[in-house]
């Protein structure tokens, strides 16, 4: 008889716990018994060559402006939040000598550039195809 009343208690008890909100993707429970999802906002694409115009003096010394800048289209992050694009322009040094073209990595992040770093042959920006800004 104790053997039935707890079988019974743990069937009422699973059949019990199994109550409440189901998941929002849920196909086999009703529309009312689902969590609501929360909306999903479009992620927008960051304008490179906006940001390079609009910061030209940050990312660049204003006493030397660079000639032939060119960005890359933005990729997503791969190791963290936001986006990443590619700068190749040939820059001059703070004393007016010519460095070369030099090649940038920028993480955007929030319409931001948030850091950049020159790059060597070795990453990804050599693949990368270029586009005047």
């Amino acid at each position: 008889m104790r053997l039935v009343t707890v079988a019974m208690l743990c069937a009422i008890a699973v059949s019990a716990g199994g109550c409440g909100y189901a998941d929002s993707n849920a196909t086999f429970v009703p529309e009312s018994l689902r969590y609501k999802s929360a909306p999903v906002t479009p992620e927008v694409i960051p304008d490179v060559k906006a940001l390079l115009r609009d910061n030209n003096g940050q990312f660049f010394a204003t006493r030397t402006p660079p000639q032939n800048v060119r960005v890359s289209l933005p990729r997503r992050n791969a190791s963290g939040p936001g986006w990443t694009a590619c700068v190749r322009a040939e820059v001059a040094g703070v004393t007016g000598r010519s460095i070369g073209t030099q090649t940038y990595l920028l993480s955007i992040d929030n319409g931001k550039i948030g850091n950049r770093q020159l790059v060597d042959g070795s990453s990804p920006c050599t693949s990368e195809t270029y586009e005047p800004v």
